[in-house]
């Protein structure tokens, strides 16, 4: 397993600046936020971005001696209205030209909510037909994608995950694996891993502690996420990828600074191990 850094706590600095400190603080590889979605976080790129740009951006990190384990490329995609739905899918699209010429093979994206008034349930059907065009675009990339489920959002149980990888299949959808979102809806991500095993291809570390809606993600070490169990699940199942560490403490009131969640952040992972 490999010590990664995702780098939106680091969307201050230009994307060559964040790669210098990421190797400094002893990681190898970066993951890229290249999200479409309303954050405190500025995207180091997005769909707007030049392709050459992109290119360059990415050649900046590997120069830097670090890997490109994954890009983010989340959008809202059924916050509002269908309309809303082919806005998204139009951004992940030209997303994935830019992904493509990075020399980046995965990309990862999240559920986001149903449209207003709409269930889980009502929504299933969309969100399949959905995901089929991006699969199929992603596909015809060299480029597989992986969903982030998050807590608050549609299907994050892991009885879920398999219900859309097998309506989905032949299709190949991932699973881009947080600990953190499990544990906010009370379930084992030990257990989840063991369930999900074919299909997890990105690791996020991340903490949690209660449960939705009454959660939060505390800084490493503070919440409920038993992480000698995960890595000992995550080993069984024989994954050797990256371990991103994805920092959102600071949405819930505590305030340590990018550097320090980038210096403590790799000293959690060597003590375990990574």
């Amino acid at each position: 397993m490999r010590a990664s850094y995702y780098s939106t706590m680091l969307s201050e600095l230009p994307l060559a600046e964040a790669a210098a400190e990421v190797v400094k603080a002893g990681y190898t590889d970066l993951a890229i936020n290249c999200d479409g979605i309303p954050s405190k976080f500025a995207p180091h790129m997005t769909a707007e971005t030049p392709v050459d740009e992109c290119r360059r951006l990415a050649g900046t990190v590997r120069e830097a001696g670090l890997g490109i384990p994954a890009v983010s490329s989340n959008f809202y995609f059924f916050a509002k209205d269908d309309a809303e739905r082919l806005r998204g899918l139009d951004y992940v699209t030209r997303m994935l030209d830019r992904v493509k010429v990075m020399d980046v093979d995965y990309v990862h994206l999240c559920s986001s909510k149903p449209y207003p008034g709409k269930s889980e349930d009502e929504m299933f059907d969309i969100f399949i037909e959905t995901w089929r065009e991006i699969l199929r675009q992603a596909e015809a990339r060299g480029i597989s994608v992986g969903l982030e489920s998050c807590a608050p959002h549609m299907y994050p149980q892991t009885a879920r995950y398999e219900q859309l990888i097998e309506e989905l299949a032949p299709q190949k959808l991932y699973v881009n694996f947080d600990p953190s979102h499990f544990v906010a809806i009370g379930e084992d991500p030990a257990k989840a891993v063991e369930r999900l095993a074919d299909s997890i291809r990105h690791v996020h570390i991340k903490d949690a502690k209660g449960r939705f809606p009454n959660f939060s993600f505390p800084p490493l070490g503070e919440g409920e996420v038993d992480f000698p169990a995960l890595i000992s699940a995550l080993s069984k199942i024989g994954y050797d990828g990256a371990m991103t560490i994805e920092y959102e403490a600071n949405y819930f009131g505590w305030k340590l600074s990018p550097m320090e969640v980038l210096d403590s952040s790799r000293k959690f992972l060597r003590d375990l191990g990574i």
